[in-house]
């Protein structure tokens, strides 16, 4: 087995005005063998902002020099991390401004380095670190908010719920006192209580995403949970003339909450219906690899696909491209496979082509 470590693509920019200065970090990260870094340099803090703007594919860096034409010192930084709050800077500054390097990174740099002073394991190290470092103080400050909301949902649920109930219940007692056979009164019914169903759900998405229950597992075998998941959600959309094709290798069971993964693979096929205008072509396949002894279930489908800038956010909670729901389906799903299955969760995706969906799980 190659036990060699995946080479990463790593996205740079680098914002110095000295020519000489920036083809010199150029040359180190072309030179460094562990990992491949796509560079891209600009002179300006305004050149920065538009090129950090209009790029479709972000940037992974921002190697920053406070000192620029149109910018000096902390305030550099400040305007970058306003803009981009979401990308990791690792400021470069003068020979004999360390001090500043560390105020820098009092500010939200992930790191600074002194110019004259690294080579290119340091260069590539500082980076990686910085990476990584802006990813685990990302998911720190999910996982706050995240406990916020949980507590926010608890007082919103009972709140919310109380009222359903009056509402439901009153609804219950006017189909008594108004005409039953008056068409117009059974439509206007029945689109009140379609609300309350949608508001209910809405209330128990936000509870489940907020409170994610502690796996139960058993042994199962996961072309089974997916089958019966698929034909859960057929059943609702049978106007639809959608071709199914199904490829299930013979995988080994696995230990699974199967009521939380069959959960996960409804949400995905019916993400999966919904994004095809009544007609399209769903791809299901599951395969065992042997190298990391994972089961993998793919699900594709030729719908309406998802812009590039938009599939980083589409398992985030509340984000959505749909006219209805909240964006936390896809949430969900995603907390169950990776916190719950010690999983793994892609989405690939091309507008007006179709999306997969590439649920890994170890064994």
């Amino acid at each position: 087995m190659n036990n060699t470590p995946e080479k990463r693509f790593i996205k740079v920019l680098i914002v110095e005005d000295e020519p000489t200065s920036r083809k010199l970090v150029d040359n180190m990260l072309k030179a460094a063998s562990e990992n491949t870094y796509a560079t891209k340099d600009v002179g300006t803090l305004k050149e920065a902002r538009e090129m950090m703007s209009s790029d479709k594919v972000p940037y992974d860096v921002v190697l920053l020099d406070l000192n620029l034409p149109d910018s000096t010192g902390l305030d550099t930084l400040t305007a970058m991390d306003k803009e981009f709050s979401w990308a990791p800077i690792v400021v470069i500054t003068g020979a004999y401004e360390e001090e500043l390097g560390l105020e820098a990174v009092s500010k939200g740099a992930q790191d600074y380095l002194i110019k004259g002073k690294y080579d290119i394991g340091m260069l590539t190290k500082t980076i990686l670190y910085a990476i990584d470092r802006k990813k685990l103080q990302t998911r720190l400050l999910q996982s706050e908010k995240m406990a916020g909301i949980g507590t926010m949902a608890a007082s919103i649920a009972h709140e919310l719920r109380t009222p359903l109930g009056v509402i439901e219940l009153a609804v219950d007692n006017l189909t008594h006192y108004l005409k039953p056979e008056d068409e117009k009164v059974k439509v206007l019914i029945s689109n009140i209580l379609k609300k309350i169903r949608e508001t209910e759900k809405t209330i128990n998405d936000i509870l489940s995403y907020s409170r994610l229950s502690k796996p139960v597992f058993t042994k199962a075998d996961i072309n089974d949970v997916v089958k019966c998941a698929l034909n859960d959600v057929r059943g609702l959309f049978l106007d639809y003339d959608i071709k199914i094709t199904e490829e299930y290798e013979n995988v080994p069971n696995i230990k699974i909450d199967e009521v939380q993964m069959a959960g996960v693979f409804q949400n995905i096929i019916k993400n999966a219906y919904e994004s095809m205008d009544r007609i399209g072509h769903l791809e299901i396949k599951t395969s065992f690899s042997e190298g990391d002894g994972s089961i993998y279930v793919r699900i594709s489908d030729t719908g309406c696909g998802v812009a590039k800038q938009n599939i980083e956010k589409m398992d985030k909670p509340f984000f959505t491209t749909k006219a209805k729901g909240i964006g936390l389906g896809l949430a969900l799903s995603s907390r169950i496979i990776k916190e719950n299955h010690k999983g793994d969760f892609e989405i690939v995706s091309d507008v007006d082509k179709g999306t997969t969906f590439i649920i890994k799980l170890p064994l």
